[in-house]
């Protein structure tokens, strides 16, 4: 419903979830390798071999755990600070059995995560193949009927071009599959609470890596269970009467505020430092444009040629998607924080009120999108002046010879070289996405349960670039 409602705002929140990944990732990495340059050349300890061997492991570990309590926490500042210390203290001494079990029950937690989330790499390559060669089929059987009393060749092209504008899926499709999603929603903060559990009873108390004060004890997620809020003797144990004055606290609905949600990210609608997630929203409108742009093209060149009704509803679908949709995420994301300042954000119905106010326009601005496309097809764009440029010119039928050769040469051509050079380009932009920009991200999201990736044979940025270096 978000994809066909607001296409760039879901776009763009998939990229911005891919970039945060990636920065963590960097962020890990980077910890790792300071780790690295600061052992001594006869290292002894085996922790420059480990480092060696396991650094693109670690990694992935650590930041599928970082971006598992993003999704459910607000402080994000503490979770990293307290794995990034908890890494300079097992490398530290690894030796330790404190550091070994400790490494252990990380291991294990980000193993039951990446178990838990399941991504659709094949299956949506499938399908995406299967919806480009429906369009292929579309103008292959169009030029198999030669045009005769009973065909109206023109119409048929109408009916490809109001289907172009949906081009915009491919790449949104593609990285959702990617992404992922958790396949039970409450194991995550089970498997993240059980791992602080663990930490807890082992009485790991890393140092701050800035040798400042002892970072924060990873938090805990409070769970639904009949309506009560509980957490899993996380800071030991909690009686009856205390729980419940801590308040209901919905999983799900922390989740959609810390954009759990990829396909709705609140921080990326936030007006502070919009600056810097300026390229990704330029990059999502690019997309679906430029989609726009080859259903336009496709209907001006329709006989006769000019910007006719279609085009209008064409505009006004660009419209719907650029100005309403997208600048109303921007507005309620603003009224939202606004309303987290005067705390009103932190009750159940503050949090469930917000996700359905964007769940109701998204609705809306599907519905509108889908009924311009029933006006082309079936109202009053589809009138009689529609075929004349509102009576500039004569009524171009498909069984004017002059008209037909026009139309089945570009239906040959023109028409199908636009359309796929198109998907092309979207391809390609979505494999620099993948195995450029944020190659280590994706492998990250497709990691298994043993610690390697479906992805193991794309490298990873620091080996591919050869990085040593912060």
């Amino acid at each position: 419903m978000r994809l066909i409602g607001n296409p760039i705002g879901t776009i763009a929140s998939l990229l911005f979830t891919i970039k945060s990944c990636q920065t963590k990732y960097n962020e890990i990495r980077n910890h790792l390798l300071s780790i690295q340059n600061e052992l001594p050349a006869n290292d002894d300890t085996g922790v420059s071999k480990q480092l060696a061997h396991r650094r693109t492991i670690l990694c992935k570990i650590f930041t599928l755990i970082c971006i598992s309590y993003d999704e459910w926490m607000a402080s994000r500042a503490s979770s990293m600070s307290f794995l990034k210390s908890s890494l300079t203290q097992m490398l530290s001494h690894p030796s330790s059995p404190q550091s070994q079990a400790a490494l252990r029950h990380f291991e294990n937690a980000a193993f039951l995560l990446a178990a838990d989330r399941s991504t659709y790499i094949l299956p949506v390559f499938i399908a995406q193949t299967a919806f480009v060669l429906s369009l292929g089929a579309a103008f292959w059987r169009i030029l198999g009927v030669p045009p005769h009393p009973g065909s109206w060749t023109n119409i048929e092209a109408y009916s490809i071009a109001m289907s172009a504008p949906f081009l915009a899926i491919i790449p949104a499709v593609f990285l959702s599959a990617v992404l992922g999603v958790s396949q039970t929603e409450s194991s995550v903060p089970r498997i993240l609470n059980e791992l602080k559990e663990n930490l807890l009873r082992e009485e790991w108390t890393p140092t701050s890596a800035s040798g400042g004060e002892q970072p924060a004890m990873l938090e805990s997620i409070p769970l639904e269970q009949d309506f009560v809020t509980r957490e899993l003797l996380l800071r030991g144990t909690i009686e009856e009467d205390e729980e419940e004055e801590r308040g209901e606290i919905v999983p799900f609905s922390e989740r959609v505020a810390n954009g759990g949600m990829y396909a709705w990210q609140p921080q990326m609608f936030s007006p502070r430092n919009i600056m810097t997630r300026l390229p990704l929203f330029l990059v999502a409108s690019l997309f679906v444009t430029f989609s726009v742009l080859v259903a336009g093209w496709i209907s001006f060149r329709v006989p006769p040629e000019g910007f006719d009704c279609r085009n209008t509803a064409q505009a006004a679908l660009l419209g719907v998607w650029t100005v309403v949709a997208l600048g109303l995420d921007f507005v309620f994301t603003s009224l939202m924080e606004r309303s987290d300042h005067s705390h009103k954000f932190n009750t159940r119905k503050g949090r469930w009120y917000w996700y359905d106010i964007v769940f109701v326009k998204d609705f809306i601005m599907a519905l509108a999108a889908l009924t311009l496309i029933m006006v082309v097809q079936f109202g009053i764009f589809n009138r009689c002046d529609c075929y004349t440029l509102w009576g500039r010119a004569p009524l171009a039928l498909p069984q004017i010879e002059a008209v037909a050769a026009d139309l089945m040469n570009r239906i040959a051509l023109e028409w199908p070289l636009v359309t796929f050079t198109w998907i092309l380009v979207e391809v390609a932009m979505c494999l620099a996405i993948w195995g450029w920009w944020y190659r280590d991200a994706f492998r990250v999201y497709t990691q298994k349960d043993d610690g390697t990736s479906n992805l193991d044979w794309v490298p990873a940025s620091d080996m591919l670039f050869n990085r040593q270096e912060i």
